[in-house]
């Protein structure tokens, strides 16, 4: 029987680096789309149905960490790390 209870959750698996900027990109090529009014094929409509998932994802945890990460505002991703 354990002695500590917790409520936090594991990372299952946490993307590569890579694999997330792909989708910014993706995320950031599909919102100029639909801003142009440009026709969107059904597999890009599909892929927005997905990666409004992955947007409320990141609004949601940039609403609750910004008063213990102010820095969340802005990522230069394009730094050299």
């Amino acid at each position: 029987m354990p002695m500590f209870k917790s409520n936090v959750g594991v990372l299952s698996s946490v993307p590569d680096k890579q694999v997330m900027l792909s989708i910014i990109e993706k995320i950031v090529e599909l919102e100029g789309k639909t801003k142009r009014g440009e026709q969107l094929t059904r597999v890009e409509e599909a892929s927005i149905k997905e990666l409004n998932c992955v947007c409320k994802a990141m609004k949601k945890i940039q609403k609750s960490s910004i008063s213990r990460l102010p820095n969340l505002s802005y990522v230069d991703y394009h730094s050299s790390d």
